[in-house]
């Protein structure tokens, strides 16, 4: 049996002498480090987010209706960005992503779980943050955007010395206290480019590709899968009407009456 041996715990997390060794020679973190350093400044600001990045494989994120939030994501596997509503209007999202990658159909899902909105769309803002130089720093980097975030500031607005980053994070890990890394001032663009998410259903999520039917009483779309509306009905010869709204969120209780 293999041991793993411990270079440093943050609250349940325990970091290896290996997570150590990859945080100094650039290899890409893992969800261990970006766990640890979302603890460490969530008790540091008590912002709402910055929960352990493994909840989003089983799609269990802390809902966020009002309170404004930061949370590191997870994209295609090999990638990190920050995600944050802190000073955003209702059903808004700002995307922190070092490499200015648009959201996949994925992390838009995760985007909705995470707002779970009343709102006809989501709007995304891709902010105009500091790129990164080589292809392993994205994860120290949206570490930096999300203590940045938690500090007050706007990391649209500020570069960080890539280089140093690893070493800085190395001290934060094993002194448990983390504000923010160096950096300086710059003048850019807020953004980099938008996008709307459209939400449906009861469910309050994306189409993304899933058959729909349309509630001919208030004129909103269902997935036919939350609705438990078999595929064999035509959409022409059916009324679909929403029955009550009032027992949770967006829930409805729907009948089927064939014409």
């Amino acid at each position: 049996m293999q041991y793993r041996r411990i270079w440093t715990v943050v609250g349940q997390i325990s970091l290896s002498i290996t997570d150590k060794e990859n945080l100094t020679i650039n290899m890409w973190l893992n969800d261990r480090h970006i766990d640890a350093a979302q603890t460490i400044l969530r008790n540091t600001y008590g912002i709402a987010g910055l929960e352990s990045p493994t909840l989003q494989y089983t799609r269990t994120f802390t809902v966020h209706h009002l309170n404004p939030f930061v949370q590191i994501l997870n994209h295609s596997g090999n990638h990190w960005m920050t995600v944050s509503t802190v000073i955003c209007q209702p059903a808004t999202v700002k995307i922190y992503d070092s490499m200015h990658l648009l959201l996949s159909e994925d992390l838009e899902e995760i985007i909705a779980d995470l707002l779970h909105t009343n709102s006809k769309d989501i709007q995304v803002n891709y902010m105009n943050v500091q790129i990164q130089k080589g292809g392993s720093d994205c994860d120290p980097l949206a570490i930096a955007f999300a203590a940045a975030i938690c500090n007050g500031q706007k990391p649209e607005l500020i570069t960080f010395n890539q280089e140093t980053l690893r070493s800085e994070l190395l001290k934060v890990f094993e002194s448990k206290t983390l504000t923010t890394f160096p950096s300086k001032s710059e003048q850019r663009k807020a953004t980099f480019d938008t996008q709307k998410i459209p939400i449906y259903c009861s469910c309050r999520q994306p189409e993304k590709g899933r058959s729909m039917v349309c509630c001919d009483e208030c004129g909103e779309w269902y997935h036919r899968e939350c609705s438990r509306i078999s595929n064999n009905w035509d959409n022409s010869l059916s009324v679909f009407s929403s029955l009550m709204r009032e027992l949770s969120d967006f829930t409805h209780s729907l009948l089927i009456m064939q014409v």
